[in-house]
Protein backbone atom coordinates (compact mmCIF):
# COMPACT_ATOMS: atom_id res chain seq x y z
CA UNK A 1 0.00 0.00 0.00
CA UNK A 2 1.02 3.46 -0.85
CA UNK A 3 0.23 6.75 1.34
CA UNK A 4 1.50 10.28 1.36
CA UNK A 5 2.19 12.25 3.95
CA UNK A 6 2.35 16.35 4.48
CA UNK A 7 5.18 17.43 6.38
CA UNK A 8 4.11 21.24 7.45
CA UNK A 9 6.48 23.46 9.69
CA UNK A 10 3.81 25.47 11.73
CA UNK A 11 3.18 28.90 10.78
CA UNK A 12 4.77 32.41 11.73
CA UNK A 13 4.56 33.30 15.49
CA UNK A 14 5.25 35.58 18.38
CA UNK A 15 8.95 34.63 19.01
CA UNK A 16 11.30 36.14 21.78
CA UNK A 17 14.49 37.71 19.77
CA UNK A 18 17.64 35.20 20.02
CA UNK A 19 15.98 32.67 21.75
CA UNK A 20 15.89 29.22 20.94
CA UNK A 21 12.19 28.33 20.08
CA UNK A 22 11.71 25.08 20.91
CA UNK A 23 9.20 25.31 24.07
CA UNK A 24 8.20 29.29 23.37
CA UNK A 25 4.46 29.04 24.33
CA UNK A 26 3.21 32.09 22.07
CA UNK A 27 0.47 32.21 19.50
CA UNK A 28 0.63 33.04 15.88
CA UNK A 29 1.27 36.18 14.41
CA UNK A 30 -1.00 37.91 11.48
CA UNK A 31 0.88 37.20 9.15
CA UNK A 32 1.02 33.34 10.49
CA UNK A 33 -2.68 33.12 10.50
CA UNK A 34 -2.57 33.94 6.81
CA UNK A 35 0.13 31.19 6.11
CA UNK A 36 -2.00 28.40 7.42
CA UNK A 37 -5.18 29.86 5.62
CA UNK A 38 -3.28 29.55 2.60
CA UNK A 39 -1.79 26.67 3.38
CA UNK A 40 -5.25 25.07 3.45
CA UNK A 41 -5.78 26.30 -0.33
CA UNK A 42 -1.73 24.84 -0.77
CA UNK A 43 -3.27 21.04 0.01
CA UNK A 44 -6.06 20.90 -1.97
CA UNK A 45 -4.56 22.01 -4.81
CA UNK A 46 -1.07 18.91 -4.03
CA UNK A 47 -4.39 16.89 -2.91
CA UNK A 48 -6.04 17.54 -7.02
CA UNK A 49 -2.58 17.27 -8.52
CA UNK A 50 -1.72 13.74 -6.91
CA UNK A 51 -5.36 12.49 -7.19
CA UNK A 52 -5.31 11.94 -3.14
CA UNK A 53 -8.01 12.14 -0.82
CA UNK A 54 -7.12 14.64 2.78
CA UNK A 55 -7.22 12.17 5.49
CA UNK A 56 -9.96 14.08 8.16
CA UNK A 57 -7.65 13.85 10.94
CA UNK A 58 -4.84 15.88 11.30
CA UNK A 59 -1.90 15.10 13.31
CA UNK A 60 0.18 18.08 15.26
CA UNK A 61 2.58 18.93 17.79
CA UNK A 62 0.84 20.05 21.25
CA UNK A 63 2.67 23.36 21.26
CA UNK A 64 0.54 26.05 20.89
CA UNK A 65 1.79 27.18 17.23
CA UNK A 66 1.37 24.00 15.72
CA UNK A 67 -1.92 23.69 17.23
CA UNK A 68 -3.09 26.88 16.04
CA UNK A 69 -1.83 26.38 12.36
CA UNK A 70 -3.70 22.54 12.15
CA UNK A 71 -6.85 24.58 13.35
CA UNK A 72 -6.86 27.32 11.02
CA UNK A 73 -6.01 24.55 8.36
CA UNK A 74 -8.86 22.34 9.43
CA UNK A 75 -10.91 25.28 9.41
CA UNK A 76 -10.14 25.79 5.71
CA UNK A 77 -10.48 22.40 4.25
CA UNK A 78 -13.74 21.83 6.09
CA UNK A 79 -17.38 21.83 4.20
CA UNK A 80 -20.85 21.27 5.48
CA UNK A 81 -20.49 17.39 4.66
CA UNK A 82 -16.88 17.09 5.99
CA UNK A 83 -14.86 18.48 9.09
CA UNK A 84 -11.23 17.66 9.71
CA UNK A 85 -10.40 17.07 13.44
CA UNK A 86 -7.23 17.44 15.17
CA UNK A 87 -5.41 15.15 16.99
CA UNK A 88 -2.38 16.65 19.35
CA UNK A 89 0.77 14.32 19.90
CA UNK A 90 3.81 15.37 22.19
CA UNK A 91 6.08 12.93 19.90
CA UNK A 92 5.60 15.70 17.55
CA UNK A 93 7.03 18.33 19.65
CA UNK A 94 10.18 20.09 18.66
CA UNK A 95 13.73 19.32 20.66
CA UNK A 96 13.07 19.21 24.58
CA UNK A 97 15.81 21.65 26.01
CA UNK A 98 14.67 21.37 29.38
CA UNK A 99 15.31 24.04 32.59
CA UNK A 100 16.66 26.12 29.50
CA UNK A 101 13.31 26.67 27.46
CA UNK A 102 12.93 29.93 26.68
CA UNK A 103 16.49 31.42 27.82
CA UNK A 104 18.14 33.22 25.34
CA UNK A 105 21.36 32.40 23.79
CA UNK A 106 23.59 34.29 25.75
CA UNK A 107 21.25 33.38 29.30
CA UNK A 108 22.08 29.41 28.24
CA UNK A 109 26.19 30.12 28.00
CA UNK A 110 26.41 32.24 30.56
CA UNK A 111 24.03 29.33 32.88
CA UNK A 112 25.83 26.64 31.48
CA UNK A 113 29.66 29.09 32.16
CA UNK A 114 28.25 29.44 36.21
CA UNK A 115 27.42 25.96 36.86
CA UNK A 116 31.27 24.17 38.10
CA UNK A 117 29.46 20.52 37.26
CA UNK A 118 28.84 21.84 33.16
CA UNK A 119 31.92 22.00 30.55
CA UNK A 120 31.04 25.13 28.17
CA UNK A 121 28.99 23.79 24.92
CA UNK A 122 30.94 23.21 21.67
CA UNK A 123 31.11 26.04 19.09
CA UNK A 124 28.28 25.81 16.78
CA UNK A 125 26.22 23.95 19.69
CA UNK A 126 22.96 25.51 18.89
CA UNK A 127 23.07 23.92 14.98
CA UNK A 128 24.12 20.68 16.01
CA UNK A 129 22.23 17.54 15.77
CA UNK A 130 24.51 15.89 18.20
CA UNK A 131 24.77 18.18 20.86
CA UNK A 132 22.44 17.88 23.79
CA UNK A 133 22.25 20.54 26.42
CA UNK A 134 23.42 18.84 30.10
CA UNK A 135 20.06 18.69 31.85
CA UNK A 136 17.89 14.99 31.93
CA UNK A 137 14.97 16.67 30.32
CA UNK A 138 16.93 18.27 27.08
CA UNK A 139 17.43 16.38 23.50
CA UNK A 140 19.65 16.49 21.09
CA UNK A 141 18.54 17.16 17.19
CA UNK A 142 19.38 13.49 16.71
CA UNK A 143 17.17 12.11 19.41
CA UNK A 144 14.29 14.60 18.43
CA UNK A 145 14.20 13.79 15.13
CA UNK A 146 14.13 9.84 16.29
CA UNK A 147 11.13 10.38 18.25
CA UNK A 148 9.42 12.32 15.10
CA UNK A 149 10.18 9.55 12.83
CA UNK A 150 9.07 7.00 14.78
CA UNK A 151 5.84 8.97 15.09
CA UNK A 152 5.57 9.61 11.51
CA UNK A 153 6.33 5.79 10.53
CA UNK A 154 2.85 5.11 13.07
CA UNK A 155 0.74 7.92 11.31
CA UNK A 156 1.82 5.90 7.93
CA UNK A 157 1.51 2.29 9.23
CA UNK A 158 -1.51 3.05 10.56
CA UNK A 159 -3.18 4.30 6.99
CA UNK A 160 -5.88 1.45 6.18
CA UNK A 161 -6.61 3.01 2.44
CA UNK A 162 -4.21 3.93 -0.66
CA UNK A 163 -4.65 7.41 -1.63
CA UNK A 164 -4.68 8.93 1.77
CA UNK A 165 -2.73 12.26 2.43
CA UNK A 166 -2.06 12.45 5.71
CA UNK A 167 -1.66 15.98 7.47
CA UNK A 168 1.11 16.54 9.88
CA UNK A 169 1.81 20.05 11.28
CA UNK A 170 5.00 20.16 13.49
CA UNK A 171 8.43 22.00 13.64
CA UNK A 172 11.35 22.57 11.38
CA UNK A 173 14.19 21.03 12.76
CA UNK A 174 12.84 17.32 14.33
CA UNK A 175 10.98 17.22 10.86
CA UNK A 176 14.01 17.63 8.90
CA UNK A 177 16.28 15.36 11.56
CA UNK A 178 13.44 12.74 11.12
CA UNK A 179 13.07 13.24 7.58
CA UNK A 180 16.99 12.39 7.79
CA UNK A 181 16.18 8.96 9.18
CA UNK A 182 13.96 8.07 7.06
CA UNK A 183 15.99 8.68 4.19
CA UNK A 184 14.36 11.57 2.17
CA UNK A 185 17.28 13.48 2.87
CA UNK A 186 20.68 13.36 3.95
CA UNK A 187 22.82 14.42 7.07
CA UNK A 188 24.91 16.49 4.69
CA UNK A 189 21.43 18.72 3.52
CA UNK A 190 20.24 18.99 7.09
CA UNK A 191 22.07 22.51 7.72
CA UNK A 192 21.52 23.73 3.84
CA UNK A 193 17.70 22.88 4.51
CA UNK A 194 15.33 24.77 6.19
CA UNK A 195 10.92 24.80 6.29
CA UNK A 196 9.09 27.35 4.83
CA UNK A 197 6.56 28.52 7.15
CA UNK A 198 2.92 26.57 6.24
CA UNK A 199 4.39 25.16 3.80
CA UNK A 200 3.69 21.06 2.82
CA UNK A 201 6.57 19.10 1.63
CA UNK A 202 4.86 15.85 0.19
CA UNK A 203 6.20 12.46 1.23
CA UNK A 204 4.70 9.28 -0.58
CA UNK A 205 5.74 6.37 2.15
CA UNK A 206 5.52 2.86 -0.08
CA UNK A 207 7.48 -0.51 0.24
CA UNK A 208 10.76 1.44 -1.13
CA UNK A 209 10.55 3.28 1.64
CA UNK A 210 9.70 7.68 1.82
CA UNK A 211 10.70 9.77 -0.84
CA UNK A 212 9.54 13.37 -1.62
CA UNK A 213 7.29 13.89 -4.25
CA UNK A 214 6.09 17.79 -4.05
CA UNK A 215 6.69 21.20 -2.35
CA UNK A 216 10.17 22.36 -1.77
CA UNK A 217 12.79 22.84 1.09
CA UNK A 218 13.49 26.42 1.71
CA UNK A 219 17.20 26.62 0.98
CA UNK A 220 19.31 28.25 3.92
CA UNK A 221 21.92 30.96 2.74
CA UNK A 222 25.60 29.74 3.31
CA UNK A 223 26.94 30.97 6.74
CA UNK A 224 23.86 32.99 8.20
CA UNK A 225 25.19 32.12 11.45
CA UNK A 226 22.80 34.16 13.75
CA UNK A 227 19.42 33.01 11.85
CA UNK A 228 20.37 29.44 11.30
CA UNK A 229 21.30 28.85 15.14
CA UNK A 230 18.21 30.11 16.82
CA UNK A 231 16.04 28.52 13.59
CA UNK A 232 17.78 25.12 14.54
CA UNK A 233 15.88 24.48 17.21
CA UNK A 234 12.69 25.25 15.50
Amino acid sequence: MTTHIALIRHAHYQQLPDTPSAWQPFPLTEEGEQQAADCARLLRQFAQDLDLEIAQQIHCSTSLRAWQTAHIIADGLSTKIKAYELQQDDALRERGVGIFANLSVAQIEAALAADPRCANPPAGWKSSSAYCLPDSAAESLNQAGQRVSHCLSRIASQTKEDGQLQLVVAHGASIRHAARDLGIISSEEIPQLSMHYAVPVICEVSDNGWRRVAGSWKQRAPKNASKQSVEALD
